[in-house]
């Protein structure tokens, strides 16, 4: 009996093994491209009817990344 507990485990543990090399993507790591802050400006200029400062724009960049890190929890 034991004997087939461990096949089970070995078998088990080569899954997972083989899952994480595939899957070893960084998950936790968020990515704001050229499109979104492209999309903030212009969601800024639409509401502000001006172009963020520089300033303003590193908020909007922390907002959004801040939201993004909310969202996945």
């Amino acid at each position: 009996m034991s004997k087939k507990i461990l096949i089970f485990l070995l078998i088990a543990l080569f899954l997972y093994l083989f899952d994480w090399f595939l899957n070893n993507d960084n998950e936790n790591m968020i990515y704001v491209s050229d499109n979104d802050i492209d999309f903030l400006v212009a969601t800024w200029n639409d509401q502000m009817q001006r172009p963020p400062s520089e300033e303003e724009l590193k908020t909007i960049i922390e907002n959004f990344i801040q939201n993004e890190v909310l969202y996945r929890e």
